[in-house]
């Protein structure tokens, strides 16, 4: 369900810069290249705050909030400049979930020669998920009205059900303790 909402923005944001925003073609190319660059020290630093304080799995939950609560504010985005910093905050969430997914499968798989196996199960998944995400959003846009509003909503719904699930993932697998490097 997250890979669904967070490809959708990555596919759809520079369509919504020129069709509601008024951006021409080549700056709403930038806002792609935005969204890729500001996360490049995003990966780094998530993977160093999770390797050392938290944990993956610690870590990867208040990146989902994060990019679950930017999800429905992208419904709030009504200007060039709001979207500039819009897709600013997103690339940083969008690269530290990316970052942390195959560290997280790795900490949950408790048999080391399982990790391979795992780590394919898990991108098996994700990448249908990334592969209908864009075409549900695009259907949800033509049904608005080419708005965006329906599809912005379903973004940060999916977002919501998907973070939900990764915390009840982590209950189940580590229990309610707080203080657990998981």
């Amino acid at each position: 369900m997250q890979m669904a909402s967070l490809y959708f923005v990555n596919y759809y944001i520079s369509s919504y810069g020129r069709d509601i925003l008024g951006f021409s073609y080549s700056n709403s190319v930038t806002l792609l290249i935005i969204l890729n660059v500001v996360g490049i020290p995003a990966r780094v630093l998530v993977g160093h705050l999770a390797d050392r304080y938290l944990g993956a799995l610690n870590t990867l939950i208040p990146v989902l909030f994060y990019v679950n609560v930017l999800a429905f504010c992208w419904m709030g985005v009504n200007s060039q400049t709001s979207l500039y910093v819009f897709v600013s905050f997103y690339g940083l969430g969008l690269a530290s979930f990316q970052s942390l997914i195959p560290t997280t499968v790795a900490r949950m798989t408790k048999d080391i020669s399982k990790v391979g196996t795992r780590m394919g199960m898990v991108f098996t998944f994700l990448s249908f998920a990334s592969l209908v995400g864009p075409p549900i959003g695009g259907a949800l846009v033509s049904a608005g009205g080419h708005t965006y509003i329906y599809a912005q909503a379903w973004a940060g719904a999916s977002a919501a059900v998907g973070t939900a699930l990764v915390v009840a993932s982590r209950v189940y697998a580590f229990g309610w303790k707080l203080k657990v490097k998981c």
